[in-house]
């Protein structure tokens, strides 16, 4: 054998065999799964901790799930009662910084598994974006808990929060100190604008009450948030009243901002000011009409302030989805038949959706009228009614928590085995379900078979029947549970 044959493409044989080995590997070691050599603690530690934050938690932990779980380890502390706002202001004035970023974080509050999740992974996120930016964590070991200062004395509510320290000098102007502010975002309904302020309002009058003209720091307040369209729509709902509210619960004509930009109280020189804050709506994508969205943006540029969305709206979803719907020959949008006014037949299309969620109620809405503005787009001189569209668009709903798992007990253990081989034996069983219990899988699977008998009663008319099915909802663990049920009955 010649030299040259021993070889492949300019590779030692023996190479090339490892490396062939190592890519029909790859999906085996994907597969390998991780064996944490960790021990368990049990045992909580005391430990000592920064001026104010003294809650264990990793960088990672839900910060909710993180003042709960120490407020089970130490009841007798009481210390997840939260710092009052004045301790709080004291510790906003030792920190000596001219200028503090407030980063106001809204994040769903509940107890469910979802949520928890939900908040896991934007710490994590918002924490990795501080990262990027060049700020750490003073103390990466501990969270505070401020009491909420908008909440009854004596009320339980608290505000989780952590301090970042800027660690570059390479940008002298950028603030060295950040403030993050955990906030429900359930708390702030239905007013969630006139509520940030006063949270805000509190704080700055506070801070003033702790500190003189030569060491009081610049509060300056930007939001991420909110985390749902529900309140993105109550902030609408606001400024589309009549009135201009003051962070203190005053009103003011809203076309006359300056008169209150104008008023000074004797408070620390800022009084009934209005208070300043950019918002980033990372989580809301409902749209509310280009009415409502200019009116708001004018109301933040009035104040100097800025609203931008940093992640596309249903309506640009749904185009997409179109778009795609039409390449795959499951079109519902009507087109004209050749020389013909009577139009082709449509795809029909299923639509099943969270009907608890102005989220989960809104998509199908918003994907009937894409259907109603592209026909239109297309066939300038037709018209057709949205009612119309709902004989080939078939929208169904469903309660969030379709496998009735609720939160456990704070005073109890982790569920017993009992109850999860009873949960593991629930979503194997192929026949409808008894109508008891929590669960919702007998509406689930006879949600499937009235959804087959539809697509049945459509192909024998010789229509082309159900095309496509869409799952619509923010909550993944239901969404799966939905396409189990899906699955055996539409499997292509």
């Amino acid at each position: 054998m010649s030299r040259e044959d021993k070889s492949l493409s300019g590779l030692p044989v023996s190479g090339s065999i490892v490396a062939i080995a190592l890519l029909l590997g790859l999906g085996f070691v994907s597969q390998i799964s991780f064996h944490p050599s960790r021990p368990k603690q049990s045992l909580h530690v005391k430990e000592a901790a920064l001026e104010g934050e003294n809650i264990q938690a990793r960088l990672w932990q839900d910060p909710f799930e993180a003042i709960a779980r120490h407020e089970k380890a130490y009841p007798e502390t009481k210390v997840c009662q939260g710092q009052q706002i004045d301790a709080f202001a004291q510790q906003i004035v030792n920190k000596g910084a001219k200028e503090i970023v407030v980063l106001g974080v809204m994040v769903f509050g509940g107890p469910y598994a979802e949520e928890a999740e939900t908040r896991t992974r934007y710490r994590y996120a918002a924490l990795s974006a501080l990262g990027r930016l060049k700020y750490v964590p003073e103390d990466e070991l501990h969270l505070g808990s401020l009491k909420d200062p908008l909440e009854p004395v004596g009320g339980p509510k608290v505000i989780p929060y952590e301090w970042f320290e800027r660690t570059s000098e390479d940008e002298p102007d950028a603030p060295k100190k950040i403030l993050v502010l955990w906030l429900n975002d359930d708390n702030f309904f239905p007013e969630p604008l006139m509520r940030l302020g006063q949270l805000m309002h509190i704080l700055e009058e506070a801070v003033c009450q702790k500190s003189s003209a030569l060491n009081r720091p610049q509060l300056i307040l930007k939001v991420l948030g909110p985390a749902g369209s529900r309140n993105l729509k109550a902030m609408f709902d606001e400024v589309s009243s009549d009135f201009y509210m003051y962070p203190c619960g005053a009103t003011a004509e809203f076309g006359n901002p300056k008169a209150m930009f104008d008023e000074v109280s004797s408070n620390c020189g800022r009084g009934k000011w209005p208070v300043y804050f950019d918002m980033y709506s990372w989580g809301s994508t409902a749209e509310f009409g280009a009415d409502k969205e200019a009116l708001f943006r004018d109301w933040c540029f009035s104040r100097g302030n800025c609203f931008i969305r940093t992640i596309g709206t249903d309506g640009a979803l749904i185009d997409a989805l179109l778009e795609e719907l039409r390449l795959r020959d499951a079109d519902p949008v009507p087109e004209e038949a050749l020389d013909s006014d009577d139009w082709q037949e449509p795809a029909s299309v299923a639509l099943i959706s969270e009907w608890d969620t102005f989220y989960g109620r809104s998509l199908p809405e918003t994907f009937v009228r894409k259907i109603k503005a592209r026909y239109e787009h297309e066939f300038p001189r037709k018209k057709i009614e949205e009612s119309k569209i709902h004989e080939w668009v078939y929208p169904f709903s469903y309660m969030r928590g379709l496998d009735g798992a609720l939160p456990e007990p704070t005073t109890s253990g982790n569920p017993t085995a009992t109850t999860q081989e009873t949960r593991q034996s629930d979503t194997r069983k192929e026949t409808v379900e008894r109508p008891e219990g929590n669960s919702q899988f007998d509406y689930l699977r006879r949600l499937a078979r009235q959804l087959r008998q539809l697509d049945t009663e459509s192909r024998r008319k010789g229509k082309p029947g159900i095309r496509a099915i869409g799952v619509l909802g923010g909550d993944v663990y239901d969404k799966l549970l939905v396409l189990q049920a899906m699955y055996r009955l539409f499997p292509n």
